[in-house]
């Protein structure tokens, strides 16, 4: 005989769930370390949120309201405990009827713990989403009209002032708890960057006004206490449109200055900036691949630069000042290396190779890549991210019927190539050093950003003296009378074999008329002018590494003196983020910050997640604060369904002497309620792309 569908059904759903529970213990038991970083993230975003609601729940209680349910989680709820005559009942993923109550008997499993005690009136529940809360209070309904009730324990029977202070009470817990996490950090200490300038970015507002690498801002528009890199950041990103922020900076010689600058977002949009790079160190930082870094550099992380081109250097402003200076294809670099069989340090020679910034202002110049005097190099590949044939160390000379191709030129012809055959010809070393010219045919495809490419990367071949093209540098100087595809043989009767000879010549020479002498073939031949005295404010040329070496960042301590001095720290630091936050949705309601810009729950865990994978805790802890604080913020907020919006419906109450129209509440509500749901999807989806661009 057939069993009956409904005891089918139950055995069905019994084993997907028993399948659900060994895939979820299989994971974990695979993946432990990844889990209890994600349990950790989960569980600092859910202690915020506890803090929160247990604001609403403690003056609930205290002001004699009763309080039906206490969640962590929004729903599906996971688990429910309340306790009863026999004891806490404690029931997993119990069904919730269309009241949001829980039923009484369904549930996957249910148990009773401890002993017979007086029965309490609230259920406490876990909820599978972790991102939010509630406390359900008798009298109480968000998304319903309620009905008239006698009991004097009701919300709705309570006076205004009452109500008030119920839910002010979330923010004010979350403002609170900002300040006593801070505190502890503070009293613990934590490293963060100081408000140093690391380098100004050219022709950026910093640049300018005429900071330069080594300054120390030492007020902030009047604020001096504290202050770290961040302050800098946020002061430049939230200011308004042509608004200046004052400064007041010590330079390395320990004068003083001030300074009026007006921060703005780069040619590509975006947040406003000063144009300001954060101070390094001489420790190589962590890279992905370690092994990439080794073969391109001779560093690995964890090395620290003791010496630049046989110079002793003490710290990052040195190291960049020698790089800048060597005008050669490569500088000799001396570092300690932890042996990791002795523990101590051991030192290593690397030669780390060059090249030009010729960059023109403080984007990618889409149409060079950067010029010196007008003269464009060929390109060449610095990395190659898909099997295409080509490889690293190639020098483009010639992509279809072009040859010696600007990067302008190469994009425009790579564009009419998705998925079809193109031939690139390339001159690549043999393995006795000698140049081949070659002819390698390649596929493009269209990348995820819809942009058609070879997958290659690239940059200018100063290690030889072939000029692509000439250009108008746009700069103060002339544009240059050199045929394409020549080769620069002297500057000043001095012959030379690379683009570094060539700035070398021109850096001893910036306030001289230069001869340049070229070849194009056996035939072709001549010399041009370079009128070095027309150039005003001429800046030298520099070299820096061909490959990007990150540095740690430069940290100094930020510890308080004793418990009074950790609370003004953990005071002032709360204040900061919530005027940060409330700037920032300033700059969103008026256009000056673009919303791309802000993570929502995903871009939380995530950012999470990660300082609790690489971070010591007390900078988890710093984080969390910071998301109490921001949290409190938004709570705040004058529209529903925020505590804000509550509070603004309460004082209309209390001066008109009777509630607002429930009908009109509701729609208030659902308005605010699609509002804020568009805007989670909108940064969800930033979230999720970012999170999805850190994998991949």
């Amino acid at each position: 005989m057939p069993e009956p569908r409904g005891l089918l059904n139950k055995k069905l759903n019994l084993i997907v769930k028993l399948l659900l529970i060994i895939a979820i213990i299989s994971f974990v038991a695979t993946n432990f370390t990844v889990f209890k970083n994600i349990m950790f993230s989960l569980i600092g975003i859910g202690l915020v949120i506890i803090i929160h609601e247990l604001g609403h729940f403690s003056v609930a209680k205290f002001s004699g309201i009763k309080v039906e349910a206490f969640s962590i989680g929004f729903p599906p709820i996971l688990l429910t405990v309340k306790r009863t005559e026999k004891g806490f009942v404690i029931k997993l993923i119990p069904k919730v009827s269309k009241e949001g109550d829980i039923e009484s008997e369904s549930c996957l499993y249910q148990f009773t713990i401890g002993k017979k005690a007086k029965p309490g009136e609230t259920e406490y529940r876990i909820g599978l989403i972790p991102f939010g809360g509630f406390v359900k209070m008798l009298g109480q309904e968000d998304t319903k009209e309620v009905g008239k009730s006698d009991d004097p324990r009701s919300y709705a029977n309570k006076p205004v002032w009452i109500r008030m202070a119920v839910i002010a009470a979330g923010v004010t817990s979350n403002v609170i708890s900002a300040v006593i996490i801070f505190m502890v950090v503070f009293l613990i200490g934590i490293k963060q960057m100081p408000a140093v300038v690391g380098g100004v970015r050219p022709d950026s507002p910093a640049a300018k006004a005429g900071l330069v690498a080594g300054d120390e801002v030492i007020s902030i528009n009047g604020e001096t206490r504290d202050l770290q890199f961040m302050n800098l950041a946020m002061a430049a990103t939230m200011a308004g449109p042509n608004e200046p922020v004052e400064l007041k900076v010590k330079h390395l010689d320990n004068s003083t200055a001030e300074y009026s600058i007006v921060p703005v977002a780069s040619k590509q949009g975006g947040l406003k900036a000063f144009g300001i790079f954060s101070p390094l160190t001489l420790e190589i930082s962590k890279v992905d691949d370690p092994n990439e870094m080794l073969a391109q550099t001779g560093l690995l992380p964890g090395d620290v630069i003791k010496a630049v081109g046989g110079q002793d250097i003490q710290n990052y402003l040195e190291l960049e000042k020698i790089t800048a200076s060597a005008l050669n294809p490569q500088v000799a670099v001396l570092a300690d290396r932890i042996n990791p069989e002795t523990n101590r340090p051991q030192p290593i020679h690397a030669d780390i190779k060059l090249t030009l910034n010729l960059r023109t202002g403080s984007s990618l110049d889409e149409k060079t890549l950067g010029n010196l005097c007008s003269m464009v190099p060929r390109l060449k590949i610095v990395g190659v991210t898909k099997d295409n044939n080509l490889k690293t160390g190639d020098v483009i000379v010639r992509i279809a019927e072009t040859d010696n191709p600007t990067y302008k030129q190469m994009r425009d012809i790579v564009a009419n190539f998705d998925k079809k055959p193109l031939d690139v010809g390339v001159i690549r070393k043999d393995e006795a050093g000698k140049d081949q010219l070659l002819t390698i045919t390649t596929i493009p495809e269209k990348n995820k950003e819809k942009r058609v490419v070879i997958g290659i990367g690239l940059d200018l071949d100063v290690n030889n003296a072939v000029v692509a093209k000439t250009t108008d540098p746009n700069n103060g100087f002339a544009k240059l009378d050199i045929p394409d595809g020549a080769t620069i043989t002297a500057v000043d009767g001095i012959e030379v074999s690379n683009f570094f000879d060539i700035a070398r010549i021109i850096n001893q020479n910036s306030d001289q008329k230069l001869t340049i002498d070229y070849r194009l073939n056996d035939e072709i031949a001549g010399d041009v002018m370079l009128d070095l005295s027309a150039v005003e404010n001429f800046k030298p040329i520099e070299s820096v590494f061909q490959s990007i070496i990150p540095f740690e960042p430069l940290e100094r301590l930020y510890k308080a003196t004793g418990p009074v001095n950790a609370i003004a720290m953990g005071y002032r630091s709360t204040e900061m983020f919530i005027v940060n936050s409330y700037q920032t949705l300033k700059s969103l309601i008026f256009g000056y910050v673009s919303p791309k810009y802000l993570s929502g729950p995903v871009g939380i865990v995530t950012m999470s997640y990660r300082i609790i994978k690489d971070y010591p805790l007390v900078y988890y802890m710093n984080f969390i604060g910071l998301i109490s604080a921001c949290i409190a913020v938004f709570n705040a907020l004058p529209l529903l369904p925020f505590d804000g919006g509550h509070i603004v419906f309460l004082a209309i109450e209390k001066i008109k002497g009777s509630p607002v129209n429930e009908k009109v509440q509701m729609y208030f509500l659902y308005a605010g309620l699609a509002a804020v749901l568009a805007f989670a999807l909108y940064i969800t989806f930033n979230d999720l792309r970012n999170l999805i661009d850190y994998i991949i």
